[in-house]
């Protein structure tokens, strides 16, 4: 039988598919593996505080994945831009230095002849289910809002859905396997790190590309050295102010150019530096 969830009373979330549907429409919109799991394990929770390390055994150790703490915040981020773009504003709840909790306004029930055959409910860091403490309720001129915007929403989110793809991509697949991409350089700022593109570029969009992966790594406090590889991604070619969606995997290599682990860097709309 199909893992099957209705939260807040607009969104259908299929478990087993990785889609969330929304009702009125019928308009799907995908996610990805780890994101699906995520999502289930929320709301299966029953509202009770999630550790981090809870939350990384059961959605990546468990299934044989390795995650990082920045891996989680921005599938935790995902989630919760793709269920406001819906209509669900703070799905989650951030507990800083303790780790998460599904928010206590939000609603799950099951479709008709549906079972909750989700993930059993965990426990919160004491052993106890946390207090619940009420929350404002979503806005009525939100919700509405919210129904006669959904095709604005669903096309941004679908092109979002797109790079969280990519973003998995790079961690279960990239992580296993010395990936051959689209075109591959070494960027000599860097220290004889090599770069994958994700696609074919011309040589100008490329040195653009170059620049702001120095950028990105050098804000981060991270250092591409010939130890390291880098894969990069973004929405927009011939902007000159923004690169959209953009994707950048740190990867650490063995001594076989194997990738033995990789550090996701997303950003939803990023600005040239």
């Amino acid at each position: 039988m199909l893992k099957k969830y209705i939260i807040n009373d607009i969104i259908e979330f299929n478990a087993d598919e990785c889609v969330l549907v929304y009702i009125n429409t019928g308009d799907a919109i995908p996610l990805t593996l780890s994101a699906s799991r995520l999502l289930e394990y929320f709301v299966n929770s029953g509202g009770i505080i999630l550790t981090r390390e809870s939350l990384l055994e059961n959605v990546w150790s468990k299934y044989g994945l390795t995650a990082s703490g920045n891996n989680l915040n921005q599938y935790v981020s995902v989630l919760r831009r793709t269920l406001a773009g819906l209509g669900i504003n703070n799905f989650i709840d951030t507990l800083p230095k303790v780790g998460f909790k599904l928010n206590p306004a939000v609603t799950i029930s099951l479709p008709p002849g549906a079972e909750m055959e989700g993930e059993s409910p965990p426990t919160d860091i004491d052993g106890f289910p946390a207090p619940v403490e009420p929350a404002p309720p979503l806005a009525a001129g939100h919700q509405r809002g919210a129904k006669r915007n959904h095709q604005r929403h669903l096309a941004l989110f679908g092109g979002l859905a797109l790079m969280i793809i990519l973003g998995v991509l790079s961690y279960s697949f990239w992580s296993t396997s010395g990936a051959v991409a689209a075109h591959t350089i070494t960027l000599p700022a860097s220290g004889k790190c090599q770069i994958t593109f994700m696609r074919d570029l011309p040589e100008a969009a490329r040195a653009r590309r170059l620049q702001e992966i120095n950028a990105i790594i050098k804000e981060n406090d991270r250092v591409c050295d010939k130890e390291k590889r880098v894969y990069f991604v973004s929405e927009k070619d011939n902007d000159p102010a923004s690169f959209g969606r953009t994707l950048l995997s740190l990867c650490h290599i063995g001594g076989k150019q194997e990738n033995i682990s990789c550090e996701n860097f997303y950003y939803y709309n990023r600005k040239t530096s």
